[in-house]
């Protein structure tokens, strides 16, 4: 028996948008090889009966914070990527080692550090917190970013007033440098003006919703890029 080699049967195969007709899924090396009507099993496969269980595509966690133990917990639950909105970027290098040579966890993004102004959440978790006062700054933001293995940008923003923000003008210098660097940035807000602030901008994904407001009906879809997160 090839342990790298395993074909399930007797189940209920989802492939994302629908049921299939298929009852056998087979799989090599982590890859879908094969899925058919009757067993896929080939010479050597570890076999495996569903049951009559249902088969279906990992699920994305799209917000989370890496925290000890959150990539193995994830996977019991069937999740099989998660994406962290924010963590300091050792965290973030030890969660990719453990994603990239484990078989027991998840596989993980990160935004890495988020941009803020100084004082602005939630530049006080630690000191230094890197931290930007105007346009001017958004590229080597982004730079230094990346340079630490952040996946996508995140920005703080539209905080209806309780802590300090970077201005429009900024967050549109980080967009305009993270979209120049093939990257989809995704934005904190907590209040309507800031969703108008940030999309304004050219931001991907809003993160959070409003607490100030409901959204009328106006408001443009800042998700239109979310499906490149993953």
């Amino acid at each position: 028996m090839n342990p790298s080699q395993a074909t399930i049967v007797n189940a209920r195969v989802f492939d994302g948008a629908r049921l299939r007709d298929w009852t056998s899924v087979r799989f090599a090396d982590g890859i879908v090889t094969d899925c058919a009507t009757g067993s896929a099993a080939q010479d050597g496969d570890e076999v495996i009966d569903a049951a009559g269980g249902t088969i279906l595509p990992g699920l994305i966690d799209s917000h989370v914070h890496l925290l000890p133990g959150a990539l193995s917990q994830a996977l019991i639950f069937g999740v099989t990527t998660v994406l962290d909105m924010f963590s300091k970027p050792d965290v973030v290098t030890v969660a990719k080692q453990q994603a990239s040579t484990r078989s027991d966890v998840t596989d993980a993004r990160s935004a890495g550090i988020g941009a803020t102004a100084p004082g602005g959440h939630p530049s006080m978790m630690y000191a230094p917190f890197p931290t930007l006062t105007g346009p001017e700054q958004a590229e080597q933001f982004v730079a230094d970013r990346v340079a630490e293995g952040s996946d996508y940008l995140k920005i703080f923003s539209g905080t209806a007033g309780r802590w300090p923000s970077l201005d429009l003008d900024t967050i549109t210098g980080l967009t305009t440098a993270a979209h120049s660097r093939g990257l989809v940035v995704v934005a904190h807000i907590s209040s309507v003006a800031g969703v108008r602030e940030v999309v304004s901008a050219g931001v991907d994904v809003v993160a959070h919703v409003p607490v100030d407001a409901e959204l009328d009906s106006s408001q443009p879809d800042p998700g239109h890029q979310r499906e490149r997160l993953g």
